[in-house]
């Protein structure tokens, strides 16, 4: 017969198991499917592993696509030199619609921050650009 404090809530049981019902004393039992849930368990971890790792894998292809950044390695923006900044910046845009482009005159004070998302194009005092922007 069940009596009180005979539940699973008992402090004197081991926390461990998993308490599944009344055997045929009225005394609760460990159930016998616990390893069964602890290797679902295990897979259900592994699955989203998995997941999580094709995800993080499928966003690094996409931020890296040939769409998204300029080679890093080239000058690729040599063409903007001797036009205006604002059709430098817009030639950019249309090229690499992810970068963020900002005309600065020459010598403006700016941050040191590496970013690969930025270009910077530099004007002088007419407007033109004197240099070939590049990412960063």
């Amino acid at each position: 017969p069940i009596q009180d404090g005979d539940g699973p809530d008992r402090l004197d049981l081991p926390q461990t198991r998993h308490w599944t019902g009344l055997d045929s004393t009225g005394h609760w039992t460990a159930g016998k499917n616990s390893r069964r849930q602890a290797s679902s368990n295990s897979s259900n971890m592994k699955l989203l592993s998995s997941f999580l790792l094709l995800l993080s894998l499928t966003l690094l292809a996409h931020a890296t696509s040939e769409k998204t950044l300029a080679p890093p390695s080239l000058p690729p923006f040599a063409s903007c030199v001797g036009l205006t900044g604002q059709a430098c910046a817009d030639l950019i845009r249309e090229e690499f619609p992810s970068l963020r482009v900002v005309v600065i005159s020459k010598g403006s004070p700016v941050t040191r921050d590496y970013r690969m998302d930025r270009v910077r194009v530099f004007v002088d005092g007419s407007g033109l650009v004197k240099g070939a922007p590049r990412q960063g």
